[in-house]
């Protein structure tokens, strides 16, 4: 009674227009479209496309996140959260900046493609990453749009984004493994989906960057950053963690097996999980006091309880049934059944830590976020350590444990310092009123 009490207020918010709720339900329309694209598109490519494939695309698109995560938030968090008055000036200074960047990560991309081909002896798994680090030359035409659009609360806009993207990613995916592409059907849709990103915000917002080359504020743009940078790759890594010590110590043919378990198992909860964060952080900013971002954070951790809590579990419950009948009975003779169950439940406690990582960074703390992110990835990779000496099987339960007995502690913990914290007025100005 409780939880359909609570959807049925969510409903009633967004239909009067409160901008959390109103973004969150562009966010989660956006999302269900999406997975519905990629739920088609995992179909047909699982039915068509074996395990080996399916590790060599996972490792190569593993490296790029890994990678694109340096540029992800090198410049959009403190465009986001800076004062009006100094925005024009970060912008300019920030989109040279950008183009910087994208350049040196497509170099080292370019170098981490050849250690990785002659590690695994496979030139194809090398092609693969060179070719996805050309995206890094899309970036820098829309990076600063976008983070300006996000700073107006126009989620709408992202949610245009993210599906366009999508449409054009499944689709392609789609008619190249047909055509017999092999790996690359999952690999090739990035690269050509990515100028669409950059032509929507671009139409979506006006601003122009200035001729002149400008590095004036290069110094503060990544003095706020490093900690968000490096506490994001650190998620970034913990999330790929377990790809890595696969492709290490066991086969690409495993790894594939994983890819796909990950996919069907947690590919819908991500997204929503996804689409949650991005929402929360302006949400966050816009609060003027420490006692309203709290009220804030609690609403929306509530939210996402009451929706994607029974969603995993409905899905958990089902796995063994719409496995072998959507994606093909090879993968229910494989073992992937066991594996799609296990992910999917480790799932349960992310949104409410990812939460506690935005407020945290609202608050204009990021250090503290940095410092939790690196225990818990080293939590994680002895737990993945010792869980690899069963196979797969050991890798997946490491992860739920894992997640199941840190990750409330952080949301609980966020809340409580944040409670106890006395904010400075600079950090109150700083986080605007959109």
């Amino acid at each position: 009674m409780n939880s359909a009490k609570h959807i049925k207020q969510y409903l009633t918010a967004v239909l009067h227009g409160k901008s959390f709720s109103k973004n969150l339900g562009y966010m989660g329309l956006a999302q269900i479209t999406n997975r519905i694209f990629r739920l088609i598109a995992s179909i047909i490519v699982a039915r068509l496309l074996f395990p080996e494939d399916y590790g060599i695309a996972a490792l190569a698109l593993t490296v790029n996140e890994l990678i694109h995560i340096f540029i992800r938030g090198a410049v959009v968090n403190k465009l986001v959260q800076c004062n009006e008055t100094r925005l024009t000036k970060l912008c300019h200074s920030a989109y040279w900046l950008n183009w910087l960047l994208c350049i040196a990560l497509l170099l080292i991309q370019a170098g981490l493609a050849t250690v990785f081909a002659w590690w695994h002896d496979l030139p194809e798994l090398g092609l693969a990453i060179a070719v996805l680090g050309l995206t890094y030359l899309v970036l820098p035409s829309a990076t600063i749009q976008a983070a300006l659009t996000l700073r107006e609360n126009r989620l709408s806009t992202t949610a245009k984004s993210e599906t366009l993207q999508t449409l054009i990613e499944s689709v392609l995916t789609i008619t190249l493994a047909i055509s017999g592409a092999g790996f690359w059907a999952l690999v090739i849709p990035k690269i050509i989906a990515a100028p669409a990103w950059a032509m929507v915000y671009r139409k979506a917002h006006a601003w122009k960057p200035d001729k002149a080359v400008c590095t004036k504020y290069w110094p503060e743009l990544l003095g706020f950053s490093k900690h968000i940078i490096a506490g994001d790759v650190i998620l970034t890594l913990r999330n790929h963690l377990d790809y890595l010590l696969i492709a290490c110590f066991l086969d690409l043919k495993s790894l594939g097996l994983y890819f796909f378990a990950y996919n069907a198992g947690l590919g819908v909860t991500q997204g929503f999980i996804n689409a949650y964060t991005t929402t929360l952080y302006p949400h966050l900013c816009e609060a003027q006091s420490t006692q309203l971002r709290i009220h804030r954070y609690r609403q929306a951790m509530l939210t996402i309880a009451c929706v994607v809590i029974p969603v995993i579990f409905l899905q958990s419950f089902l796995a063994p049934f719409y496995i072998p009948i959507i994606f093909g009975e090879h993968w229910l003779q494989a073992g992937a059944v066991p594996l799609v169950i296990i992910i999917c439940l480790s799932a349960v406690t992310r949104p409410f830590a990812e939460s506690a990582s935005q407020l945290i960074r609202a608050n204009g703390e990021p250090r503290i976020d940095l410092i939790w992110q690196c225990l818990f990835t080293l939590a994680l990779a002895i737990g993945l350590t010792i869980g690899l000496q069963w196979g797969l099987y050991g890798i997946a339960l490491a992860t739920l444990i894992t997640h199941l007995c840190i990750q409330p502690l952080y949301a609980y913990l966020a809340m409580t310092y944040t409670r106890s914290k006395t904010l400075k007025p600079w950090r109150i100005s700083s986080c605007h009123h959109m």
